[in-house]
């Protein structure tokens, strides 16, 4: 149990009930972009921090996801998720955790227990958590009973999760830059449909970070992303001249980067840019 949780008393029912407010229920939409709370009522529920909103917990059905009620109709809340207060940016991760840590909370599968968690962190268990939420980096989940909310495991968000085998590969940083660069130059070095591309790598500076080059076409930051569109790329070219026109996806990704799981919608999007 968090220690700024504890004390959470019965007022907490009287005054808010743990349920949305019964005057005009909130259905959360984030402008632009589709976040976590999208579709989720939003739960009045004390002693939260600043930037966190709780919001109930969807029931599966054969009809899709629906918002858990009693059988009069009222919103039925025995757990929640703790996610950011408004839009956030895609990936600005919190200064809060070292470069070990932040690959371990991207390491997350489809979530982690709490136990765990404090016994990766300690007494910075819910401070970090708060950030990470803040930072739309990681869902919280909590039961609710008439005294406490009490966090029992987390997930990667989706936008998180998403990106997460390519910030990991970026992070971990295996192959030396020069190399990296290198082995791309040459796989272009024969497509002219790839020539503004490759001058556009050469000019990187020896020794400098992996970065897609300022002006790609792929219109990507992280290099994963953009290695994995220029490797695409350098497969798919070719082919459209030897009369291989039709390669599917699954082909592409085969051919290109060992396996269709390697072929992020992130990745996809920049090969298709």
């Amino acid at each position: 149990m968090v220690g700024t949780m504890n004390g959470i008393h019965q007022r907490v029912v009287e005054s808010a009930g743990l349920m949305p407010d019964s005057r005009s229920p909130e259905v959360l939409h984030v402008p632009l972009l589709i976040g976590e709370a999208y579709a989720r009522v939003k739960v009045r529920l004390p002693g939260l921090p600043a930037g966190v909103i709780a919001v109930t917990v969807p029931r599966t059905s054969p009809g899709g996801d629906r918002i858990p009620r009693d059988r009069k109709g009222r919103v039925r809340v025995t757990m929640v998720d703790l996610v950011a207060q408004g839009s956030v940016e895609a990936y600005h991760p919190p200064s809060t955790l070292s470069r070990q840590e932040l690959i371990w909370v991207l390491e997350t599968g489809s979530s982690r227990r709490w136990t765990t968690i404090e016994t990766k962190f300690h007494e910075r268990a819910w401070d970090i958590s708060v950030d990470l939420i803040r930072a739309g980096a990681v869902v919280v989940r909590c039961d609710i009973d008439v005294l406490n909310f009490i966090p029992c495991s987390w997930r990667l968000t989706h936008a998180w999760a998403s990106q997460s085998a390519d910030l990991l590969q970026e992070l971990r940083g295996r192959i030396p830059p020069d190399i990296a660069r290198a082995q791309l130059l040459s796989l272009m070095s024969d497509i002219p449909e790839l020539a503004e591309e490759r001058m556009l790598l050469s000019k990187a500076e020896m020794g400098s970070p992996l970065r897609a080059p300022i002006g790609s076409r792929t219109r990507g930051n992280l290099w994963p992303v953009y290695e994995a569109a220029i490797r695409a790329a350098s497969i798919w070219w070719p082919a459209q001249k030897t009369g291989n026109r039709h390669l599917t996806k699954r082909e592409l990704a085969a051919k290109a980067l060992g396996g269709s799981k390697n072929w992020t919608p992130a990745r996809q999007q920049a090969f298709e840019n």
